[in-house]
């Protein structure tokens, strides 16, 4: 009867906006509880865990449409390099993870790389590459896509905006930055054959998958 209920509850919370859903229960990996799906549009996350979602410069709510495979997206917007995305955190207003989830730091990435208490694989799922992180002392898992990144090719004759290192790489933002460098912020980055917090230009767009906020 419990499981009937809860199966009801989520399925009434479940709007769907072309792919998207405000809802997820989440799964705690590592004492850190992890959306199932990537946002999408502010708000809102994808349907299915395989699904890109948006893709986000850091510390900025909009968001930006990713594609299914490589190429040019078009000439850069008149909006996404005409300020530099400052601050010292991502901050709430901007956060644009459903209520009641936030963009995760840098030190909640490093518990779901801990090796000695989540495995990491790369796999594929439904069709779609990326990599499945694994509680290891209770068989809880996610799985997050590797569905590329937008980057923008200024140096181009015609400057334009790529979407790259679809279904080869997965890049998510941290909501801290760099101390060491004010126009980089931390990031999740993983391919095939490893799996790291690395750091990126903060004009970038890239996925976001949020942690409860406790």
């Amino acid at each position: 009867m419990k499981t009937i209920i809860s199966s009801f509850l989520i399925a009434a919370s479940l709007s769907l906006f072309g792919q998207t859903a405000t809802a997820d229960l989440g799964v705690v990996i590592n004492g850190v509880r992890w959306a199932t799906c990537n946002v999408g549009e502010p708000g809102k996350f994808v349907a299915k865990p395989e699904d890109a979602g948006g893709v986000f410069q850091w510390n900025r709510r909009t968001a930006w449409k990713s594609m299914p495979k490589d190429g040019n997206v078009g000439t850069i917007p008149v909006d996404f390099l005409s300020a530099y995305p400052g601050g010292n955190a991502w901050e709430r207003a901007n956060d644009p993870s459903p209520e009641g989830w936030r963009v995760p730091t840098s030190e909640e990435l490093k518990k779901l790389l801990d090796t000695n208490r989540v495995s990491n694989t790369w796999i594929t799922q439904n069709g779609i590459a990326g990599r499945r992180f694994t509680d290891l002392a209770t068989g809880a898992s996610i799985f997050i896509p590797a569905v590329g990144r937008w980057w923008a090719d200024i140096n181009a004759q015609r400057p334009e905006i790529k979407m790259t290192d679809v279904g080869k790489g997965g890049y998510y933002w941290c909501s801290n930055p760099r101390t060491v460098d004010i126009l980089t912020a931390w990031t999740l980055d993983f391919t095939a054959g490893k799996a790291e917090i690395h750091f990126q230009h903060r004009t970038f767009c890239y996925m976001i998958r949020p942690v409860a906020i406790k």
